[in-house]
């Protein structure tokens, strides 16, 4: 099976005994931070590039991005590209995922609390939650 066999709400539900909810995680006085000039000039160069794949965008928008995070919150925080989390072959929790952020703790293998980043599927975030919930699980 694997990550992205996990297409439907019911399946999180049902396989893993997860039940999504909604709910606004950011506190109202979280103050905006101020994108470095690196990560002004980098994603303006992305427009060139006219990125037609999610390979490519991911590449260009999204991983600056976090480069930009994590720069500017290393000692809390790293993150893995590409990388395998295989918890479970058995329920379908192995594959690849895209990008993966978790508490820098100094290892180089991936431990849990992580936190997932979803790619909208077929221009609807929504189709990619029960994925990015599977790899959280």
């Amino acid at each position: 099976m694997g990550y992205s066999n996990f297409k439907k709400i019911s399946q999180i539900e049902d396989e893993l005994g997860i039940i999504p909810l909604s709910k606004n995680l950011f506190i109202d006085n979280v103050k905006p931070v101020e994108p470095s000039e690196w990560l002004k000039t980098t994603l303006s160069y992305s427009r060139i590039i006219r990125s037609k794949n999610e390979k490519s965008k991911s590449e260009t928008i999204v991983q600056p991005m976090l480069l930009e995070l994590v720069k500017q919150n290393e000692e809390h925080i790293s993150y893995f590209s590409g990388s395998y989390l295989d918890v479970n072959t058995e329920k379908g929790l192995n594959g690849e995922c895209d990008f993966i952020i978790v508490k820098n703790t100094g290892r180089i293998r991936i431990k849990a609390p992580i936190f997932q980043i979803v790619e909208a599927k077929e221009h609807d975030i929504k189709l990619g939650i029960p994925q990015c919930a599977a790899q959280m699980y």
